[in-house]
């Protein structure tokens, strides 16, 4: 009996051929650059949104300055009034009509400081452009004369603010109602 000819046959080895190693490493590829494709796109469509959330609201204002001769929160009184908007003040920041979007920090003395959002002429373009139907939502708690201050939080700037396409949100001004800050500086 030839003993070359009754070879001992090994046990078959367990594991993975390096082909399909490979096509699993390919597999595992694919699969995170989908998934790194689809967030950029789910990114592209975000950034898309808020473009034309800011082409709208820039249609909005062009409308309202040639209906009205004035830029949304810069109307002057009595003409604000005649138009059915929300009156105004007599200081700089509160609806002077001087073609310039102004807040309003306090009235000292008759002077405005024009550094906050949540009273004066910023607050009330939002206002103004809601009243005039060419947005929508009811921006209608904000006033051109009295300093909301800490009454504005994030649970309610949406009373105030539009909320943004991107990221969904507004951010609240800084709170410090009845300071003034300084004094209207002549050049």
């Amino acid at each position: 009996m030839d003993t070359n000819s009754s070879a001992v046959k090994s046990p078959p080895r367990a594991g993975f051929t390096l082909i399909e190693l490979s096509i699993v490493l390919v597999i595992i590829g694919l699969i995170i650059g989908g998934i790194l494709v689809g967030r950029d796109l789910i990114n592209a469509a975000t950034v898309r949104a808020q473009i034309s959330q800011i082409e709208k609201y820039n249609t909005a204002v062009n409308t309202f300055r040639l209906k009205f001769g004035y830029l949304p929160g810069d109307i002057p009184d009595p003409t604000a009034s005649a138009f059915g908007f929300a009156a105004r003040g007599t200081v700089q920041g509160t609806g002077d009509g001087n073609g310039v979007i102004e807040g309003n920090y306090c009235a000292c003395a008759g002077e405005a400081i024009g550094v906050t959002e949540s009273v004066g002429e910023t607050v009330m373009f939002w206002v103004d452009l809601s009243t005039a139907g060419l947005i929508s939502g009811g921006f209608n708690t904000a006033s051109a004369t009295v300093m909301l201050g800490a009454d504005i939080t994030t649970a309610n700037i949406g009373l105030y603010l539009p909320r943004a396409a991107l990221g969904g949100g507004s951010q609240p001004p800084p709170a410090e109602p009845g300071v003034c800050i300084g004094t209207a500086q002549s050049g």
